[in-house]
């Protein structure tokens, strides 16, 4: 008898929170509540799965980075010369070569004019 007092306390406490005498009705409600929970707890348990994946990615990736700097500092160190950096130094070598080359024939050009100038004084 002692179970069937606290059995229906709990019904009409439950019944009056629920605002509805149906029994179906209550059990329907409590039952979708309950899968809507389990649905968003695999939802959480997901979100923090794909979380530790794109955290241990970016940490792998970090890591990846940070070595090829290394790897690029021990080359630098030995005299490796960045292949951009040496197409930049070619070309002003090579600007420096024509500057000269056509000063030189500058200097030819004007050094036959006055020998020419010369002859005819």
């Amino acid at each position: 008898m002692k179970n069937h007092k606290e059995t229906e306390a709990a019904y009409q406490q439950i019944k009056a929170c629920a605002g509805n005498d149906d029994v179906k009705e209550i059990v329907s409600k409590f039952m979708s509540r309950e899968q809507t929970y389990q649905s968003l707890l695999m939802s959480v348990k997901q979100s923090e799965d794909k979380y530790d994946h794109l955290k241990a990615q970016c940490t792998e990736k970090e890591e990846y980075l940070h070595s090829l700097q290394i790897e690029y500092d021990n080359k630098k160190e030995a005299g490796f010369v960045d292949p951009r950096q040496a197409d930049r130094n070619l070309a002003h070598e090579l600007k420096q070569y024509e500057d000269d080359n056509q000063a030189e024939t500058e200097y030819k050009r004007l050094s036959q004019e006055m020998e020419h100038l010369q002859a005819h004084l």
